[in-house]
């Protein structure tokens, strides 16, 4: 579809009626930045769906009906600066989703229905400094949930459903400067659990 629009620096798409993106549909847009899906219908992010597109910084995927995103859809994405899957369907965020991204600095998941965080999700996020999980149903913060985000700065958990923070959750986040945990129900922070500055409120739009 989109063949021999190898300068397009800017591709909306956002405010359609999108169900899927098929691999290789943006195959050729090897100069594309930024990328806006938001307001579609999109449930699911295959692997290869975004192949090729090397330059990619910034790809908007909010606002859609995500249920499940396969592990290797951002494969190939390692410019990528920022990903919003705001406002979407997500339950679970299984470990090797986010591979190869090491340059992403802000990932937005606020407004979704995230149960579980496994192990080793985020890992490979070396320079990410923000991450927004406000508004989601996470009920246990499990040991190793954020490992390997050495440069965490921000971290929203506002207005979850948060009972049991677990020893180990957020150790060794040592540049972590705002945690927020308002608004939940916690009856138990273990032991070395909590560091940083813990935040009431909600950052996410």
């Amino acid at each position: 579809a989109f063949e021999g629009l190898g300068n397009l620096e800017g591709l909306e798409l956002q405010n359609n009626a999108l169900e899927m993106i098929e691999a290789g549909t943006f195959e050729g847009l090897g100069n594309l930045e930024i990328l806006s899906l938001g307001n579609n219908a999109l449930e699911v992010v295959e692997a290869g769906a975004f192949e090729g597109l090397g330059n990619l910084r910034y790809p908007g995927l909010g606002h859609n009906a995500l249920a499940v995103i396969e592990a290797g859809a951002f494969e190939g994405l390692g410019n990528l600066r920022r990903l919003s899957l705001n406002n979407n369907a997500l339950e679970v965020i299984e470990a090797g989703v986010f591979e190869g991204l090491g340059n992403l600095e802000r990932l937005d998941l606020w407004n979704n229905a995230l149960e579980v965080i496994e192990a080793g999700a985020f890992e490979g996020l070396d320079n990410l400094a923000g991450l927004d999980l406000c508004n989601n149903a996470l009920g246990v913060i499990e040991a190793g949930a954020f490992e390997g985000l050495s440069n965490l700065r921000n971290l929203d958990l506002y207005n979850n459903a948060l009972k049991v923070i677990e020893a180990g959750a957020v150790e060794g986040r040592s540049n972590l400067g705002g945690l927020g945990l308002g608004n939940n129900a916690l009856e138990v922070i273990e032991a070395s659990a909590e560091e940083g500055r813990v935040g009431n409120e909600c950052r996410g739009r």
